[in-house]
């Protein structure tokens, strides 16, 4: 991704977030001095707060599937200008953390404009190096490692009961839940806290029932950093690929992840985690959750989006696993074929 160039966009930016701009479209936005060919591209700030980018287009015009990610999103939107009906490439950021990426993503979708891209050729393009980018941001992340590495305590118990079992790891491959067997989901929460029972759910489908009478499994673990005692990331992901009958399935998920590099990333063999509980509980009616069901019709209301919830588990421990249901789920869990 190259380095911002335009200081005048980056000035733009900082006056939207001062207040700046007209109230176009209900969203703050500024023209820029820049025509794609079907009038200016804009900047503008969605309704919490989050960078967008508007970039008029032909009416009618598509994009390409899986534009849209973990922390970008991409649609063809409609808005009136001068009561005229119009229609806009919208990338908008989906992470305030990434709110300096993000920039640096619009930089770039403005520089091939300028050249001569076509709006849809100069977001495609744009897109396709900052996802790697974005991947390298996420892997560095502390909350990302202690996520990965439960996930990855639970892929090297799986290997154990079967060799096959790495290709139940579906979550980085962008899938429902982190692990989907024939007859068993699961989804794993970490955490460095040492007594807490606190998770966060990112979305009303993340503990929502698989739809098809598989059973949902949560996997909670807690961690703490630890000096030379513990594991590190590289370790599991070692052992993961020794244990499993077809490596390159654990591979293909890094890779997913952005860690191709893994065996030359410093901090995924220099920190170190041990895991200090491990619990399961099975996901059913009861559970303290929300799903897409628990809402009247018509709720949440057209709009609403990227609900995110907390779960205090010292709720939910009568659907905690004794270790006979435990067993028998992660053995079905594990079973591919």
């Amino acid at each position: 991704m190259t380095k911002p160039s335009d200081e005048s966009t980056r000035e733009a930016w900082r006056a939207l977030q001062l207040g700046g701009g007209s109230s176009e479209f209900s969203l703050a936005t500024i023209r820029l001095a820049l025509d794609a060919g079907f009038g200016p591209v804009r900047l503008a700030l969605g309704e919490n707060g989050e960078p967008r980018l508007l970039i008029p287009t032909e009416t009618g015009r598509r994009l390409p599937e899986g534009l849209s990610g973990a922390g970008v999103r991409v649609s063809v939107v409609h808005y009136l200008v001068a009561d005229v009906p119009g229609s806009f490439i919208e990338v908008a950021c989906g992470a305030s953390e990434l709110t300096e990426v993000f920039q640096s993503l619009s930089d770039e979708i403005l520089r091939r404009l300028r050249a001569g891209s076509g709006p849809e050729l100069a977001v495609t393009d744009a897109i396709a190096e900052f996802r790697e980018l974005l991947l390298r941001e996420r892997a560095q992340s502390l909350e990302m490692r202690v996520g990965l590495f439960g996930e990855l305590v639970l892929l090297n118990e799986l290997l154990i009961i079967n060799s096959a079992a790495g290709s139940t790891w579906t979550g980085p491959l962008g899938q429902r839940f982190d692990f989907s067997g024939l007859r068993v989901c699961a989804e794993v929460k970490s955490t460095l806290q040492r007594s807490g029972s606190v998770i966060h759910v990112s979305s009303l489908e993340q503990l929502a029932p698989a739809g098809d009478e598989r059973a949902l499994v949560l996997a909670h673990t807690v961690l703490e950093r630890s000096g030379a005692g513990g594991q590190s990331l590289r370790e599991l992901i070692e052992q993961g690929r020794h244990r499993s009958s077809a490596p390159d399935v654990i591979d293909r998920a890094l890779v997913c992840l952005g860690l191709d590099d893994w065996r030359t990333r410093e901090v995924l063999a220099d920190e170190r985690f041990q895991a200090l509980r491990q619990e399961f509980y099975e996901v059913g009616p009861g559970f303290p959750q929300l799903t897409p069901d628990s809402f009247r019709p018509g709720h949440p209301v057209p709009g609403v989006r990227d609900i995110s919830y907390a779960v205090d588990l010292a709720h939910a421990r009568s659907f905690l696993l004794d270790p006979t249901r435990r067993t028998a789920l992660l053995e079905a869990l594990a079973t591919v074929a």
